[in-house]
């Protein structure tokens, strides 16, 4: 049986407990005033379309520099705070700083590049001389030696020679002499000493030592007339200088200077 609310609207029925409601319109009415709803918050709030990477004037500055991530940012002028340019002065200063050390440093290692390569040189120069000297060390002593020899070889010489010439010897006593002669130049080929003459020989500077000059017309100019002590080579080099007397035609002697010439 079907009741009739009296607070019901028109038109509406009332079924008893169990009995359903009916709305006018039903879920078409509902269905549209959602529509009308939606519609009416779309009017206040407009839609944002994204296109893609490809239009990025349509995104958002965050959203844009998201999807193009490999694009620099247009550079911006800022001011710099008086705290930031009072630190990049300093550090302006410490790079200048740093440089002018660099530069002293290099200018430093070219010259001690040139010291090491003149020391070098001084030190390859010193081990040549040394090597000279150790090469030439047992000649010089036995220069040394022979030089201190020479005036006792001189006098056995001239003893010998004038024995020889001058002194009526035995046959022994010359046969001894001569041995003795003969034991000496074996002796001076064994050390490389070899003696000689200048006699009859020209004026050579480099061989003969000049001990006086005379005048002597049967001889040709520059002849040595004389030898006061024979010359001598050893191994080849000169030990000692033959002492002469050399012609010397046209030479005018000098007076001599007396004592009373000085005053």
């Amino acid at each position: 049986m079907t009741q009739t609310d009296p607070q019901a609207p028109a038109g509406a029925q009332v079924d008893s407990p169990g009995a359903q409601v009916t709305v006018p319109g039903g879920l078409l009415d509902l269905s549209a005033a959602f529509e009308d709803a939606l519609a009416a918050i779309e009017k206040r709030e407009p839609k944002t379309e994204f296109r893609g990477p490809s239009s990025p004037q349509l995104l958002p500055a965050a959203a844009s520099a998201a999807v193009d991530e490999g694009t620099a940012a247009a550079p911006v002028d800022r001011p710099i705070p008086a705290a930031h340019a009072a630190q990049l002065a300093i550090a302006h200063n410490d790079l200048e700083r740093a440089r002018a050390e660099i530069d002293e440093l290099k200018r430093s290692l070219g010259r001690a590049s040139s010291e090491a390569a003149h020391g070098q040189a001084d030190l390859a120069s010193l081990r040549r001389m040394i090597a000279r000297i150790e090469q030439d060390l047992p000649q010089q002593t036995a220069r040394r030696l022979l030089e201190g020899l020479l005036p006792a070889l001189d006098h056995l010489t001239t003893v010998s020679e004038y024995l020889m010439l001058n002194e009526p010897l035995t046959d022994h006593g010359r046969q001894a002499v001569e041995m003795l002669n003969a034991e000496w130049r074996r002796a001076q080929q064994r050390i490389a000493l070899e003696p000689f003459d200048a006699v009859g020989m020209p004026f050579d500077p480099q061989r003969h030592e000049i001990i006086a000059r005379v005048a002597d017309p049967m001889h040709p100019d520059a002849i040595v007339l004389r030898q006061a002590a024979r010359g001598y080579l050893h191994a080849g080099r000169l030990l000692r200088s033959a002492q002469v007397v050399v012609n010397a035609i046209g030479a005018v002697a000098r007076p001599q200077r007396s004592q009373n010439d000085d005053l």
